[in-house]
């Protein structure tokens, strides 16, 4: 939706879902948005929030043959 308005936008990985059971686990992220022409410090704001948020463990992917 923010594309559409011209919105600047990031997308942080969280966490996956599930990272504990066998198989592939669904990864969850948090979008953040500015307004546009802000990306700088949109992108600021991005890397506090990791500091914060840290970043997740890789997710395992099950191969399907």
């Amino acid at each position: 939706m923010g594309n559409d308005l011209g919105l600047c936008a990031a997308s942080l990985p969280v966490q996956h879902l599930d990272a504990e059971a066998e198989g592939a686990s669904l990864p969850v992220g948090l979008q953040l948005m500015g307004a546009a022409g802000t990306d700088e410090a949109l992108m600021a704001v991005v890397r506090a929030v990791e500091k914060v948020l840290g970043r997740p463990e890789p997710a395992l992917v099950a191969a399907s043959l």
